[in-house]
């Protein structure tokens, strides 16, 4: 098996010791993953999420640091034309951080965990349950 990209709400779910609340057919992904990988744009959200104090107590590379200890985890190092091209041919949502979550997974090459219904229902590479 390849790579499997993380989306933002997953990553933050593990780093709550949440592994409960992934559905377990993502978390068997994960298990038999050879490499998890965040976006850089995972990572920016994820800062976002910490100066919001939605999560607490930590630096967004203290967090990487401390999954990727815990788990086989990477950031990404698709080339960023590549994202930007892919993100450009999603029309199904202005978001533009879904967008370039999704466009990085593609980029990739990669299946993305997401509990994110709209990103489900329109990317094939996307797993939930």
């Amino acid at each position: 098996m390849a790579i499997v990209h993380l989306d933002t709400h997953v990553v933050a779910r593990l780093y709550a010791g949440l592994d409960n609340k992934i559905a377990r057919a993502a978390r068997t992904l994960m298990a038999r993953a050879d490499q998890l990988v965040v976006s850089q744009f995972v990572v920016l959200e994820l800062d976002d999420m910490i100066d919001l104090r939605r999560i607490r107590n930590v630096s967004v590379d203290r967090l990487i640091d401390q999954l990727s200890s815990q788990f086989p985890m990477a950031t990404s190092s698709a080339p960023l034309a590549d994202v930007i091209a892919n993100a450009r041919r999603i029309g199904w949502t202005k978001d533009p951080m879904d967008r370039l979550i999704v466009a990085n997974a593609m980029a990739d090459g990669a299946r993305l965990i997401t509990a994110d219904e709209k990103i489900r229902a329109h990317f094939k590479d996307a797993v939930w349950d």
